[in-house]
């Protein structure tokens, strides 16, 4: 009897830290649709396996609602031993859909992610930007972010939020802006968002005020008791160019 007892405690042990020490990873943007001022957006997805001696699966899911899914469908990605994959244009290759969202990436075992947004530039080459995939422990209840501006026009910029919740139920996300040079409020806004649900939108449009010259701003998000990940992309309005901004809370 003592031995059987022995033998259940191990093995709920293993159980226990096989799901402890499952990795995930979140794209927190990435597309596979047509953009403003005639851009069309592809994400390039490379994946690649720390496991040595056997191949690993990585399942990996499509987050393109801001209503979300708490469960939503996977797909599985074979990675041979200590190997890479790129999987161009991953939203539709993988996924069959053809608009924006956020992926997200599980795995049993070790693997490491980076991806690359970019629209086709025709003879001029694509223009996109590096993003690069998040751990879990990213997610926060808030952050904040420098660097949002505006400029109205075919000539100039623009800057988009995203945020993706990884928690299980809907969240209301405030968002707030002020001028990081005036210190002015630039306003206020409650968004929800539900499990695993991705929201994007322009900073400026948001607060009504994307017909306004706006040289750099703070943006905050918080949501109190949620798992949010964010980011800004401003955009260059000609050729759809982005720079990725990351948040400046740890």
């Amino acid at each position: 009897m003592r031995a059987t007892a022995t033998l259940c405690i191990v093995l709920v042990a293993l159980t226990a830290d096989a799901h402890v020490t499952e990795e995930e990873l979140w794209i927190p943007a990435a597309a596979s649709n047509p953009g403003l001022h005639g851009t069309m957006w592809t994400t390039d997805l490379w994946l690649g396996s720390r496991v040595l001696d056997a191949p690993i699966e990585v399942r990996a899911a499509f987050l393109p609602d801001q209503q979300g899914a708490a469960e939503p469908d996977e797909v599985v990605i074979e990675l041979q031993p200590s190997t890479q994959v790129e999987i161009l244009d991953a939203v539709a290759t993988l996924f069959g859909e053809h608009r924006p969202g956020a992926i997200r990436l599980r795995s049993e075992h070790p693997f490491v992610a980076q991806s690359r947004t970019a629209n086709d530039g025709g003879e001029n080459g694509s223009f996109g930007q590096g993003i690069p995939a998040f751990k879990h422990d990213a997610h926060g209840e808030g952050f904040t972010f420098i660097g949002a501006s505006n400029a109205p026009g075919v000539d100039g910029h623009r800057t988009n939020l995203g945020i993706v919740n990884g928690g299980m139920s809907e969240t209301s996300v405030m968002i707030t802006a002020r001028d990081g040079q005036t210190l002015d409020p630039l306003g206020t806004v409650f968004v929800d968002i539900g499990p695993n649900g991705w929201y994007q939108t322009d900073v400026f449009s948001l607060f009504g005020i994307d017909d306004q010259t706006v040289t750099l701003a703070d943006v905050a998000v918080f949501a109190p008791g949620s798992l949010l990940l964010g980011y800004l992309s401003r955009v260059d309005n000609r050729s759809g160019d982005g720079t990725f901004i990351s948040s400046t809370t740890e």
